[in-house]
Protein backbone atom coordinates (compact mmCIF):
# COMPACT_ATOMS: atom_id res chain seq x y z
CA UNK A 1 0.00 0.00 0.00
CA UNK A 2 1.34 3.46 -1.00
CA UNK A 3 4.38 1.77 -2.54
CA UNK A 4 6.65 3.56 -4.96
CA UNK A 5 8.16 7.02 -5.07
CA UNK A 6 5.34 8.95 -6.71
CA UNK A 7 3.03 9.42 -3.73
CA UNK A 8 3.47 12.26 -1.23
CA UNK A 9 1.93 12.06 2.25
CA UNK A 10 0.67 15.64 2.08
CA UNK A 11 -1.20 15.01 -1.17
CA UNK A 12 -2.59 11.63 -0.11
CA UNK A 13 -3.88 12.90 3.24
CA UNK A 14 -5.40 16.05 1.75
CA UNK A 15 -7.09 14.21 -1.12
CA UNK A 16 -8.51 11.57 1.20
CA UNK A 17 -9.71 14.12 3.75
CA UNK A 18 -11.43 16.35 1.17
CA UNK A 19 -12.95 13.35 -0.60
CA UNK A 20 -14.42 11.83 2.56
CA UNK A 21 -15.82 15.12 3.89
CA UNK A 22 -17.25 16.05 0.52
CA UNK A 23 -18.99 12.68 0.23
CA UNK A 24 -20.44 13.05 3.71
CA UNK A 25 -21.82 16.53 3.11
CA UNK A 26 -23.34 15.43 -0.20
CA UNK A 27 -25.11 12.63 1.66
CA UNK A 28 -26.34 15.11 4.28
CA UNK A 29 -27.59 17.42 1.54
CA UNK A 30 -29.42 14.61 -0.26
CA UNK A 31 -30.85 13.03 2.88
CA UNK A 32 -34.61 13.49 3.31
CA UNK A 33 -35.95 15.56 6.17
CA UNK A 34 -35.53 13.92 9.54
CA UNK A 35 -38.27 11.55 10.64
CA UNK A 36 -38.09 13.01 14.14
CA UNK A 37 -39.65 16.44 14.71
CA UNK A 38 -37.70 17.34 17.86
CA UNK A 39 -35.06 19.31 15.91
CA UNK A 40 -37.78 21.31 14.11
CA UNK A 41 -39.50 22.07 17.43
CA UNK A 42 -36.16 23.05 18.95
CA UNK A 43 -35.40 25.49 16.14
CA UNK A 44 -38.88 27.01 16.36
CA UNK A 45 -37.98 28.22 19.85
CA UNK A 46 -35.40 30.49 18.22
CA UNK A 47 -37.66 31.76 15.44
CA UNK A 48 -36.46 29.32 12.76
CA UNK A 49 -39.62 27.87 11.22
CA UNK A 50 -38.07 26.27 8.13
CA UNK A 51 -35.68 23.32 8.10
CA UNK A 52 -32.37 24.55 6.63
CA UNK A 53 -29.90 21.93 5.42
CA UNK A 54 -27.71 22.33 8.50
CA UNK A 55 -30.62 21.31 10.72
CA UNK A 56 -29.87 17.73 9.64
CA UNK A 57 -26.66 18.00 11.66
CA UNK A 58 -28.71 18.73 14.80
CA UNK A 59 -29.40 15.08 15.46
CA UNK A 60 -29.19 13.01 18.62
CA UNK A 61 -27.01 14.56 21.32
CA UNK A 62 -25.74 17.45 19.20
CA UNK A 63 -28.84 19.46 20.07
CA UNK A 64 -27.76 19.54 23.72
CA UNK A 65 -24.49 21.29 22.85
CA UNK A 66 -26.40 23.97 20.92
CA UNK A 67 -28.99 24.32 23.68
CA UNK A 68 -26.28 24.86 26.29
CA UNK A 69 -24.53 27.25 23.95
CA UNK A 70 -27.68 29.35 23.59
CA UNK A 71 -28.20 29.27 27.35
CA UNK A 72 -24.65 30.56 27.83
CA UNK A 73 -25.14 33.29 25.22
CA UNK A 74 -28.45 34.57 26.55
CA UNK A 75 -27.80 34.32 30.30
CA UNK A 76 -24.03 34.73 30.59
CA UNK A 77 -23.99 31.65 32.83
CA UNK A 78 -21.45 29.06 31.63
CA UNK A 79 -23.10 26.13 33.46
CA UNK A 80 -25.89 24.15 31.71
CA UNK A 81 -29.51 24.92 32.56
CA UNK A 82 -30.52 21.40 33.57
CA UNK A 83 -28.78 18.65 35.47
CA UNK A 84 -28.67 16.02 32.71
CA UNK A 85 -27.06 18.50 30.30
CA UNK A 86 -23.81 18.28 32.27
CA UNK A 87 -23.16 15.05 30.36
CA UNK A 88 -22.55 17.22 27.28
CA UNK A 89 -19.43 19.30 27.71
CA UNK A 90 -20.32 22.88 28.68
CA UNK A 91 -16.70 23.73 27.83
CA UNK A 92 -17.21 22.76 24.19
CA UNK A 93 -20.52 24.64 24.24
CA UNK A 94 -18.65 27.76 25.34
CA UNK A 95 -16.16 27.43 22.50
CA UNK A 96 -18.81 27.14 19.79
CA UNK A 97 -21.11 29.86 21.14
CA UNK A 98 -21.83 32.46 18.48
CA UNK A 99 -24.33 35.21 17.71
CA UNK A 100 -27.27 32.87 16.99
CA UNK A 101 -28.16 29.21 16.49
CA UNK A 102 -27.22 29.09 12.82
CA UNK A 103 -23.80 30.61 13.38
CA UNK A 104 -23.21 28.35 16.38
CA UNK A 105 -23.94 25.26 14.30
CA UNK A 106 -21.78 26.38 11.40
CA UNK A 107 -18.97 27.45 13.72
CA UNK A 108 -19.00 24.05 15.44
CA UNK A 109 -19.00 22.18 12.13
CA UNK A 110 -16.09 24.21 10.73
CA UNK A 111 -14.13 23.81 13.97
CA UNK A 112 -14.70 20.06 13.99
CA UNK A 113 -13.53 19.69 10.40
CA UNK A 114 -10.45 21.78 11.17
CA UNK A 115 -9.69 19.80 14.34
CA UNK A 116 -10.08 16.48 12.52
CA UNK A 117 -7.65 17.65 9.85
CA UNK A 118 -5.08 18.94 12.35
CA UNK A 119 -5.31 15.79 14.48
CA UNK A 120 -4.67 13.68 11.36
CA UNK A 121 -1.22 15.25 11.07
CA UNK A 122 -0.63 15.04 14.82
CA UNK A 123 -1.28 11.32 14.57
CA UNK A 124 1.04 11.11 11.56
CA UNK A 125 3.96 12.51 13.57
CA UNK A 126 3.00 10.55 16.70
CA UNK A 127 3.21 7.36 14.66
CA UNK A 128 6.64 8.26 13.30
CA UNK A 129 8.10 8.92 16.76
CA UNK A 130 6.39 5.94 18.41
CA UNK A 131 7.45 3.17 16.07
CA UNK A 132 11.13 2.14 16.10
CA UNK A 133 13.42 3.56 13.37
CA UNK A 134 13.20 0.59 10.99
CA UNK A 135 13.75 2.83 7.97
CA UNK A 136 12.47 6.22 6.90
CA UNK A 137 10.39 4.82 4.05
CA UNK A 138 8.73 2.17 6.20
CA UNK A 139 8.00 4.67 8.99
CA UNK A 140 6.45 7.08 6.53
CA UNK A 141 4.24 4.40 5.03
CA UNK A 142 2.96 3.18 8.41
CA UNK A 143 2.32 6.79 9.48
CA UNK A 144 0.53 7.56 6.23
CA UNK A 145 -1.70 4.48 6.38
CA UNK A 146 -2.53 5.36 10.01
CA UNK A 147 -3.51 8.91 9.02
CA UNK A 148 -5.73 7.73 6.17
CA UNK A 149 -7.43 5.24 8.48
CA UNK A 150 -8.01 8.01 11.00
CA UNK A 151 -9.79 10.04 8.32
CA UNK A 152 -11.93 6.97 7.58
CA UNK A 153 -13.18 6.98 11.15
CA UNK A 154 -16.14 4.90 12.27
CA UNK A 155 -17.38 8.03 14.06
CA UNK A 156 -18.50 9.05 10.54
CA UNK A 157 -21.44 11.48 10.78
CA UNK A 158 -20.59 12.54 14.31
CA UNK A 159 -17.39 14.18 13.06
CA UNK A 160 -19.18 16.58 10.72
CA UNK A 161 -21.74 17.52 13.34
CA UNK A 162 -21.43 19.36 16.67
CA UNK A 163 -20.14 16.58 18.91
CA UNK A 164 -17.11 17.12 21.14
CA UNK A 165 -15.17 14.09 19.87
CA UNK A 166 -12.85 16.08 17.53
CA UNK A 167 -11.61 18.49 20.19
CA UNK A 168 -11.17 15.59 22.61
CA UNK A 169 -9.13 13.37 20.28
CA UNK A 170 -7.09 16.33 19.00
CA UNK A 171 -6.00 17.23 22.53
CA UNK A 172 -5.49 13.55 23.40
CA UNK A 173 -3.23 12.89 20.42
CA UNK A 174 -1.28 16.10 20.97
CA UNK A 175 -0.74 15.13 24.61
CA UNK A 176 0.47 11.69 23.51
CA UNK A 177 2.88 13.31 21.08
CA UNK A 178 4.27 15.62 23.77
CA UNK A 179 4.78 12.71 26.16
CA UNK A 180 6.30 10.50 23.49
CA UNK A 181 8.84 13.18 22.59
CA UNK A 182 9.86 13.38 26.25
CA UNK A 183 10.47 9.69 26.94
CA UNK A 184 12.44 6.80 25.52
CA UNK A 185 13.10 3.22 26.57
CA UNK A 186 16.37 1.35 26.79
CA UNK A 187 16.86 -2.25 25.68
CA UNK A 188 15.73 -3.50 29.12
CA UNK A 189 12.43 -1.65 28.95
CA UNK A 190 13.42 1.03 31.48
CA UNK A 191 11.97 4.45 30.89
CA UNK A 192 14.31 7.39 30.40
CA UNK A 193 12.85 10.88 30.70
CA UNK A 194 14.44 13.63 28.69
CA UNK A 195 14.91 16.34 31.31
CA UNK A 196 15.62 18.92 28.61
CA UNK A 197 12.12 18.33 27.24
CA UNK A 198 10.41 18.11 30.66
CA UNK A 199 8.00 20.91 29.74
CA UNK A 200 6.47 18.73 27.02
CA UNK A 201 5.80 15.93 29.49
CA UNK A 202 4.09 18.27 31.94
CA UNK A 203 2.13 20.00 29.19
CA UNK A 204 0.77 16.60 28.13
CA UNK A 205 -1.22 16.51 31.38
CA UNK A 206 -2.91 19.81 30.52
CA UNK A 207 -3.78 18.45 27.07
CA UNK A 208 -5.23 15.29 28.62
CA UNK A 209 -7.14 17.37 31.19
CA UNK A 210 -8.73 19.55 28.52
CA UNK A 211 -9.54 16.44 26.48
CA UNK A 212 -11.22 14.93 29.54
CA UNK A 213 -13.32 18.08 30.05
CA UNK A 214 -14.78 17.44 26.60
CA UNK A 215 -15.01 13.61 26.66
CA UNK A 216 -15.08 11.72 29.96
CA UNK A 217 -13.43 8.59 28.52
CA UNK A 218 -10.21 10.61 28.12
CA UNK A 219 -9.69 10.22 31.86
CA UNK A 220 -8.15 6.86 30.88
CA UNK A 221 -5.18 8.81 29.52
CA UNK A 222 -4.02 9.04 33.12
CA UNK A 223 -2.84 5.46 32.65
CA UNK A 224 0.22 6.91 30.90
CA UNK A 225 1.31 8.46 34.18
CA UNK A 226 0.53 5.35 36.21
CA UNK A 227 2.65 3.28 33.83
CA UNK A 228 5.52 5.78 33.82
CA UNK A 229 5.41 6.08 37.61
CA UNK A 230 5.55 2.31 38.15
CA UNK A 231 8.43 2.07 35.69
CA UNK A 232 10.38 4.78 37.52
CA UNK A 233 9.68 3.19 40.90
CA UNK A 234 11.04 -0.08 39.58
CA UNK A 235 14.23 1.82 38.80
CA UNK A 236 14.08 3.53 42.24
CA UNK A 237 13.91 6.96 40.64
CA UNK A 238 11.64 8.40 43.33
CA UNK A 239 12.34 12.11 42.79
CA UNK A 240 11.87 11.90 39.03
CA UNK A 241 8.55 10.11 39.49
CA UNK A 242 7.29 12.94 41.72
CA UNK A 243 8.24 15.76 39.36
CA UNK A 244 6.96 14.05 36.23
CA UNK A 245 4.24 11.34 36.25
CA UNK A 246 2.92 12.00 39.78
CA UNK A 247 2.63 15.74 39.24
CA UNK A 248 1.16 15.29 35.75
CA UNK A 249 -1.30 12.68 36.98
CA UNK A 250 -2.30 14.99 39.85
CA UNK A 251 -3.20 17.72 37.34
CA UNK A 252 -5.55 15.34 35.52
CA UNK A 253 -7.02 14.01 38.78
CA UNK A 254 -7.58 17.54 40.12
CA UNK A 255 -9.40 18.42 36.89
CA UNK A 256 -11.61 15.35 37.37
CA UNK A 257 -12.50 16.27 40.98
CA UNK A 258 -13.06 19.94 40.18
CA UNK A 259 -15.31 19.41 37.14
CA UNK A 260 -17.31 16.37 38.28
CA UNK A 261 -17.57 16.98 42.03
CA UNK A 262 -16.69 20.49 43.22
CA UNK A 263 -18.40 22.65 40.55
CA UNK A 264 -21.66 20.61 40.34
CA UNK A 265 -21.93 20.59 44.13
CA UNK A 266 -21.71 24.37 44.21
CA UNK A 267 -24.42 24.67 41.54
CA UNK A 268 -27.00 22.13 42.79
CA UNK A 269 -26.31 21.20 46.41
CA UNK A 270 -27.53 20.81 49.07
CA UNK A 271 -31.03 21.70 47.80
CA UNK A 272 -30.98 19.06 45.07
CA UNK A 273 -31.01 16.05 47.41
CA UNK A 274 -30.34 12.50 46.09
CA UNK A 275 -26.68 12.49 44.97
CA UNK A 276 -26.02 15.64 47.02
CA UNK A 277 -26.70 13.84 50.29
CA UNK A 278 -23.61 11.60 50.13
CA UNK A 279 -21.31 14.39 51.30
CA UNK A 280 -17.67 13.66 52.14
CA UNK A 281 -17.14 15.01 55.67
CA UNK A 282 -17.65 18.81 55.53
CA UNK A 283 -16.12 19.18 52.10
CA UNK A 284 -18.12 20.52 49.13
CA UNK A 285 -17.81 17.07 47.56
CA UNK A 286 -19.95 13.95 47.36
CA UNK A 287 -19.09 10.27 47.10
CA UNK A 288 -21.04 10.03 43.85
CA UNK A 289 -20.19 12.43 41.06
CA UNK A 290 -22.95 14.24 39.20
CA UNK A 291 -21.73 12.65 35.96
CA UNK A 292 -22.03 9.07 37.23
CA UNK A 293 -25.44 9.89 38.69
CA UNK A 294 -26.93 11.25 35.48
CA UNK A 295 -25.34 8.49 33.39
CA UNK A 296 -27.01 5.92 35.61
CA UNK A 297 -30.37 7.72 35.84
CA UNK A 298 -30.81 8.97 32.29
CA UNK A 299 -28.78 6.49 30.20
CA UNK A 300 -29.06 3.36 32.35
CA UNK A 301 -25.28 3.01 32.58
CA UNK A 302 -24.10 0.30 34.97
CA UNK A 303 -22.64 -3.18 35.16
CA UNK A 304 -24.44 -5.44 32.62
CA UNK A 305 -27.46 -3.09 32.50
CA UNK A 306 -27.13 -2.93 28.73
CA UNK A 307 -27.05 -6.70 28.35
CA UNK A 308 -30.66 -7.17 27.28
CA UNK A 309 -32.26 -8.84 24.26
CA UNK A 310 -33.48 -5.58 22.75
CA UNK A 311 -29.90 -4.24 22.76
CA UNK A 312 -28.52 -7.06 20.60
CA UNK A 313 -28.58 -4.78 17.50
CA UNK A 314 -26.53 -2.19 19.40
CA UNK A 315 -23.95 -4.84 20.28
CA UNK A 316 -23.79 -5.77 16.60
CA UNK A 317 -23.24 -2.13 15.65
CA UNK A 318 -20.29 -1.96 18.02
CA UNK A 319 -18.91 -5.44 17.28
CA UNK A 320 -16.44 -4.45 14.49
CA UNK A 321 -14.64 -1.97 16.74
CA UNK A 322 -14.75 -4.33 19.70
CA UNK A 323 -13.03 -6.97 17.59
CA UNK A 324 -10.46 -4.63 16.06
CA UNK A 325 -9.48 -3.17 19.45
CA UNK A 326 -9.29 -6.66 20.97
CA UNK A 327 -7.05 -7.85 18.14
CA UNK A 328 -4.84 -4.76 18.36
CA UNK A 329 -4.28 -5.40 22.06
CA UNK A 330 -3.38 -9.03 21.34
CA UNK A 331 -1.11 -8.07 18.43
CA UNK A 332 1.02 -5.57 20.34
CA UNK A 333 1.01 -7.69 23.51
CA UNK A 334 2.22 -10.97 22.03
CA UNK A 335 3.09 -10.75 18.31
CA UNK A 336 4.76 -7.38 17.84
CA UNK A 337 5.90 -6.32 21.28
CA UNK A 338 7.13 -2.77 21.70
CA UNK A 339 7.88 -1.42 25.17
CA UNK A 340 6.38 2.00 24.52
CA UNK A 341 3.10 0.37 23.41
CA UNK A 342 2.28 -0.93 26.90
CA UNK A 343 0.37 2.12 28.20
CA UNK A 344 -1.59 2.26 24.93
CA UNK A 345 -2.49 -1.39 25.47
CA UNK A 346 -3.65 -0.70 29.03
CA UNK A 347 -5.80 2.22 27.87
CA UNK A 348 -7.39 0.19 25.05
CA UNK A 349 -8.13 -2.74 27.39
CA UNK A 350 -9.68 -0.42 29.97
CA UNK A 351 -11.91 1.31 27.43
CA UNK A 352 -13.02 -2.03 26.01
CA UNK A 353 -13.89 -3.30 29.49
CA UNK A 354 -15.89 -0.19 30.37
CA UNK A 355 -17.77 -0.01 27.08
CA UNK A 356 -18.70 -3.69 26.89
CA UNK A 357 -19.74 -4.22 30.50
CA UNK A 358 -20.87 -0.81 31.75
CA UNK A 359 -21.82 1.59 28.94
CA UNK A 360 -24.08 1.85 25.90
CA UNK A 361 -22.01 -0.41 23.68
CA UNK A 362 -22.68 1.18 20.27
CA UNK A 363 -20.97 4.44 21.33
CA UNK A 364 -17.63 2.64 20.95
CA UNK A 365 -17.82 3.60 17.25
CA UNK A 366 -17.17 7.24 18.15
CA UNK A 367 -15.65 7.33 21.66
CA UNK A 368 -12.79 5.03 20.62
CA UNK A 369 -11.62 7.65 18.13
CA UNK A 370 -8.91 8.84 20.55
CA UNK A 371 -7.21 5.41 20.48
CA UNK A 372 -4.28 5.13 18.03
CA UNK A 373 -3.61 1.46 18.88
CA UNK A 374 -6.21 -0.18 16.55
CA UNK A 375 -5.11 2.12 13.71
CA UNK A 376 -1.48 1.14 14.26
CA UNK A 377 -2.50 -2.50 14.23
CA UNK A 378 -4.25 -2.20 10.87
CA UNK A 379 -1.48 -0.02 9.42
CA UNK A 380 1.26 -2.45 10.41
CA UNK A 381 -0.68 -5.40 9.02
CA UNK A 382 -1.19 -3.60 5.69
CA UNK A 383 2.43 -2.45 5.59
CA UNK A 384 3.75 -5.96 6.17
CA UNK A 385 1.22 -7.36 3.68
CA UNK A 386 -0.04 -10.07 5.99
CA UNK A 387 -2.70 -11.99 4.10
CA UNK A 388 -4.03 -14.22 6.89
CA UNK A 389 -5.56 -11.48 9.07
CA UNK A 390 -9.22 -11.68 8.17
CA UNK A 391 -10.34 -9.31 10.90
CA UNK A 392 -8.49 -6.44 9.19
CA UNK A 393 -9.91 -7.27 5.76
CA UNK A 394 -13.48 -7.50 7.03
CA UNK A 395 -13.10 -4.41 9.20
CA UNK A 396 -11.99 -2.31 6.24
CA UNK A 397 -14.87 -3.60 4.10
CA UNK A 398 -17.29 -2.79 6.92
CA UNK A 399 -15.74 0.68 7.34
CA UNK A 400 -16.21 1.57 3.66
CA UNK A 401 -19.88 0.59 3.93
CA UNK A 402 -20.43 2.01 7.40
CA UNK A 403 -19.19 5.58 6.83
CA UNK A 404 -21.70 6.58 4.10
CA UNK A 405 -24.55 4.55 5.61
CA UNK A 406 -24.07 5.93 9.13
CA UNK A 407 -23.68 9.48 7.80
CA UNK A 408 -26.96 9.23 5.90
CA UNK A 409 -28.76 7.67 8.86
CA UNK A 410 -27.37 10.36 11.17
CA UNK A 411 -28.68 13.10 8.84
CA UNK A 412 -32.10 11.44 8.90
CA UNK A 413 -32.06 11.20 12.71
CA UNK A 414 -32.22 7.40 12.50
CA UNK A 415 -30.25 4.92 14.65
CA UNK A 416 -27.60 3.90 15.40
CA UNK A 417 -26.63 6.86 17.56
Amino acid sequence: MFKGSNYKPFHVVNATFVGVKLLQFILVWLAPSTFDTSTHLFLERFGITSDPWWSKLLAWDSVFFVKTSEWIRTTGNWTPQYEHEWAFSPYWAQIITSSDVQHTVLRAVVLNIFLHYVSTWILYFLTKVTFPPFGQKAQTEVALITSVLFILSSAAGFLISIYSEPIAFTLSLFGMLLRQLSVKFDVYGNIQLNHIKWIGYVLSSFCFSMAFLNRSNCLLLGIFYIYDCLNLWKQKMWITSIFYPIFSGAVLFATFVYSYYYVPYGVFCPERGEWCTSKILDLPLTYQSLYSYIQSKHWNVGFLKYWTLNNIPNFLFGLPNILIIWNSVDYFSYQYTLQNMKPYIWIARSLLLIIVFFANVQIINRVSSFLPLPLWFIADILHKKYTDTRVVKYYLIWLLIWIPVQTALFACFLPPA
